[in-house]
């Protein structure tokens, strides 16, 4: 959830810094800009991401890794771990700053990515991933 704020954020930020800059040549436009934008990210900020957050849910078993996640429209993903063949864990800078990693899984027909763990429970999932295959 911070990761996906932060990035609001910096965007909100831009955007009416960009208001702000033609607001003496655009007036109506940049009241319109603001009019449309800031509620929307209001709306984003404190109902669409925490929901977005509370819906990711990641499952590992030997067979299968799932990931299920969304608001409006719920999604389930499935890797089989048997033909999982790549993984990479990674970071953006701003992810970095939270304290958040990511995981890329590829299996020969497919891929999957977790945008957004903490560094516990990306290493956590890397270590148990590697019992299953070692196992």
């Amino acid at each position: 959830m911070g990761l996906w704020r932060g990035r609001l954020t910096l965007v909100l930020l831009a955007v009416l810094a960009a208001g702000v800059i033609l607001l003496p040549f655009f007036p109506l436009a940049s009241l319109i800009l603001w009019g449309i934008f800031l509620p929307l990210s209001g709306a984003a900020w404190f109902w669409y991401f925490p929901r977005l957050q509370k819906s990711y849910r990641l499952t590992l078993s030997e067979e299968a890794v799932t990931l299920t996640r969304g608001v409006l429209i719920r999604r389930q993903y499935l890797l089989p771990c048997p033909r999982l063949i790549y993984v990479e864990q990674f970071s953006t800078p701003l992810a970095g700053l939270l304290g958040l990693r990511g995981i890329r899984l590829r299996a020969a027909r497919g891929r999957l990515t977790v945008p957004a763990l903490g560094k516990e429970d990306a290493a956590a999932f890397l270590a148990r991933l590697g019992e299953f295959n070692r196992g």
